[in-house]
């Protein structure tokens, strides 16, 4: 199974999912470039990695570029800076002076009909910004969308039931990523899922072949669009 896959599946699987938590995006997309690396249909995608000329900067920044920070911002590092190599990823960190890919992690576990419009609204500011910064970046939006028959949410110390369950709502969700995100990105990887945030925290993808497939003919096509682009 891919890096970000199973770091996905990690967020929900024998523990509660706390919402809100600004590095799930982060811890996510990071493996997205290690992905990239693994598959290596890229050669100056992977030589760049190899040779740390190309690196993540976890704190979405990008020397002379103010704007949104996205999830997952890679590229070229400041010339003269040292990189460094955080496990559990491979491709290093450091300072960035060109973004070349920029990714966006939004996860909706419950209340996602309350969140969409807040949800797409980022995303449309994120692809903006992520042009801003380079008209030549590769966007990516990766969504998490529930699907589970019960949830509970929590805040804090305070749990709550969601009134209505997940899978009632994720066919609406699903359509209106695909006709408001879609356009606005490169590629979009939708990931759908089931998990009740309830003890044992069980886990489970709503179609695991399907779902892999599509993650990983979105690493191709970055990969040529990078060699492409780069």
């Amino acid at each position: 199974m891919p890096l970000l896959l199973d770091a996905f599946q990690a967020l929900f699987t024998g523990q509660l999912y706390k919402h809100r938590i600004s590095t799930h995006g982060d811890r996510i997309a990071g493996f997205f470039y290690d992905d990239l690396l693994t598959l290596a249909r890229s050669p100056k995608l992977v030589q760049r990695i190899e040779q740390r000329q190309l690196v993540v900067n976890n704190q979405g920044k990008v020397f002379g570029r103010p704007a949104r920070r996205p999830d997952g911002t890679f590229g070229v590092l400041v010339p003269g800076a040292a990189p460094e190599v955080c496990p559990p990823y491979t491709t290093s960190r450091g300072p960035l002076a060109q973004l070349q890919i920029g990714a966006e992690v939004k996860i909706m576990a419950t209340k996602m009909v309350a969140q969409v419009d807040r949800v797409i609204g980022d995303l449309e500011k994120q692809a903006r910004s992520i042009t801003k910064q380079n008209k030549a970046a590769i966007r990516l939006a990766i969504v998490g969308v529930n699907h589970a028959p019960e949830y509970t949410g929590w805040e804090g110390k305070r749990s709550f039931i969601a009134k209505s369950a997940p899978a009632q709502e994720a066919a609406d969700i699903l359509r209106r990523i695909d006709t408001e995100v879609r356009p606005l990105y490169d590629e979009v990887l939708v990931l759908p899922y089931s998990a009740t945030n309830r003890p044992p925290y069980h886990f489970t993808w709503v179609n695991p072949t399907h779902t892999l497939h599509e993650y990983n003919s979105i690493l191709l096509r970055v990969s040529d669009e990078y060699e492409e682009r780069f």
